[in-house]
C-alpha cells in the first residue's frame, strides 16, 4: 500500500515553541542517550480542589512502584471543502470495549513505563503511541516514523492515577498536516487495544467543556461531550489545565483563527 507523502505544518512549527515554554522541559529523550533531570511535580496546573483529593505524591507509601506517561498529540487537520482551513486539534484514542480495564473511554495514547523505556516517561509515552495507533499489520507498522515525525515539547507534573500509579502527561506535536482521512490511513489503530482514532478542534474542545460530578473524589471534574464520545475522568484532568494554561495561549498568539474572545475565563 502507497502511502501518501504529507506537507509540513507551518501552523504547528509557528506554535511549537510556545507551547514549549509554557510547559516543563524534562530531557530524558535523546536519540544519542537519555539524561534524568529531578521530576518537578507542577501539581498548581490541576484545580485547588482537585489537588486536594488526588493522592499526594509526596506520601510515598500510597503511591505504587509502577509509573505511567500518557501522550497528549497536537495535530494539524486541514479540511479540503475550505480553502486555507486550519484547525489545531488534538488526537484520542476509544479504547476497546473487550479491555479490562477503561473499556471503550476516550483516552490519550499511554501506558506503563517498561525496562525498555530506561526510565524516561517521554520515551514511554512516544513508545505507546505508536503501538495504539498503528496497525499490528506488518506491512503498516512502519508507514509512519513518530521518531521523526513526532515533536515532544515538554511535559507537567506527574498526576496520580486513582490506583497511586503516578501519570506523567507528555505533549507532542504531529510536524505534518493531516487530512482526516490521512489520519484514519496513517494511523488506523491497533486492533487489540483501540476500537478508533480520532481528532478534536481544540476550540471545539472549549465549547463543549463542562462539569460533572466525580464519585471517587467528590468534586465537580471537567467533562467534554463530544460528538465522538464522552472525555472524563483522568484523561479530562489532564486536558483541562493543558487546553486552557497552554494550547489556548500558545495557539492564539500564533494566529491560527481561533477566536480569542472564546477563551476569556469566567
Amino acid at each position: 500500500m502507497r502511502m501518501e507523502i504529507l506537507k509540513k505544518s507551518k501552523v504547528m512549527a509557528q506554535a511549537g515553541p510556545k507551547v514549549k515554554r509554557l510547559l516543563i522541559d524534562q530531557h530524558c529523550f535523546h536519540s544519542n542517550g537519555i539524561t534524568h533531570h529531578p521530576t518537578s511535580l507542577f501539581m498548581d496546573i490541576f484545580p485547588l480542589e482537585i489537588r486536594q483529593r488526588i493522592p499526594s505524591p509526596s506520601r510515598k507509601s500510597q503511591i505504587s512502584s509502577k509509573r505511567a506517561s500518557v501522550l497528549v498529540p497536537l495535530i494539524h487537520i486541514t479540511d479540503l471543502s475550505q480553502e486555507s482551513s486550519t484547525i489545531p486539534s488534538i488526537l484520542f484514542t476509544k479504547r476497546s470495549s473487550h479491555l479490562r480495564d477503561h473499556a471503550s473511554q476516550v483516552s490519550f495514547p499511554g501506558g506503563h513505563l517498561e525496562e525498555r523505556d530506561e526510565g524516561c516517561p517521554i520515551r514511554a509515552a512516544l513508545r505507546e503511541t505508536r503501538e495504539e495507533l498503528t496497525s499490528t499489520s506488518s506491512s503498516l507498522y512502519d508507514s509512519y516514523n513518530f521518531e521523526e515525525g513526532v515533536t515532544m515539547l515538554g511535559r507537567t507534573g506527574d498526576i496520580p492515577s486513582m490506583r497511586n500509579v503516578p501519570v506523567t502527561p507528555v505533549v507532542g506535536m504531529f510536524q505534518e498536516e493531516f487530512t482526516m482521512s490521512q489520519v484514519e490511513q496513517f494511523f488506523p489503530g491497533n486492533q487489540t487495544e483501540v476500537e478508533r482514532i480520532f481528532a478534536v478542534p481544540m476550540d471545539e474542545l472549549w465549547r463543549v467543556e463542562g462539569k460533572e460530578y466525580l464519585p471517587r473524589l467528590g468534586v465537580n471534574g471537567p467533562v467534554y461531550d463530544t460528538i465522538h464520545g464522552k472525555i472524563w475522568g483522568l484523561t479530562a484532568l489532564i486536558l483541562h489545565p493543558i487546553l486552557h494554561r497552554v494550547l489556548i495561549p500558545a495557539f492564539l498568539d500564533g494566529g491560527v483563527g481561533v477566536d480569542n474572545n472564546r477563551y476569556q475565563e469566567d
